[in-house]
């Protein structure tokens, strides 16, 4: 998969209809980019450990506990922002997730996607992983022609089968 990734322009142009098909590659790498994509923002969960807790168990440094609860939070969109939006820009397009399945996000134009392009696919993630398992995203799919989910309209990115 890797070896044959391109960084070129999608062939002939715009991504067709049939190079996008990809709707169960992509709920599979949903699932596994989900997992990975939320290791590191778990593991600074442990941050909280430093917060000194007396013996009734109540919290003896609420402004440490604050300042502990930002950081974990700073961290946590640093790790997701790296994961969906930076790494991609640099590997084509590709999650890891998308890398094991054998797809990649180009522009709507077939050219090489931006890291612009890409925040705004990650930011409207949100609204298509609703009602929490991502039934819109999913719905949205199934209805568009190149099997866009509204992050990828708004982005204006397809998903397309890796060459």
């Amino acid at each position: 998969m890797a070896a044959t990734r391109s960084s070129q322009p999608f062939p002939l142009g715009s991504p067709t209809a049939p190079a996008t098909r990809v709707v169960a590659r992509r709920a599979a790498q949903f699932a596994v980019d989900c997992v990975l994509s939320s290791i590191l923002p778990v593991l600074c969960l442990a941050l909280f450990l430093i917060v000194p807790l007396g013996a009734d168990g109540r919290v003896q440094s609420p402004g440490l506990a604050g300042f502990v609860a930002i950081l974990i939070a700073v961290l946590a969109v640093a790790a997701y922002a790296w994961y969906w939006v930076l790494r991609p820009a640099g590997h084509q397009g590709a999650t890891i997730g998308m890398e094991l399945f054998g797809i990649r996000v180009v522009s709507a134009e077939g050219g090489p996607v931006t890291a612009g392009r890409l925040a705004i696919r990650w930011a409207l993630l949100v609204v298509d992983v609703l009602p929490g398992i991502g039934l819109v995203g999913l719905a949205v799919m199934l209805l568009t022609r190149r099997r866009q989910r509204l992050g990828d309209l708004a982005a204006r990115t397809v998903v397309v089968r890796d060459l």
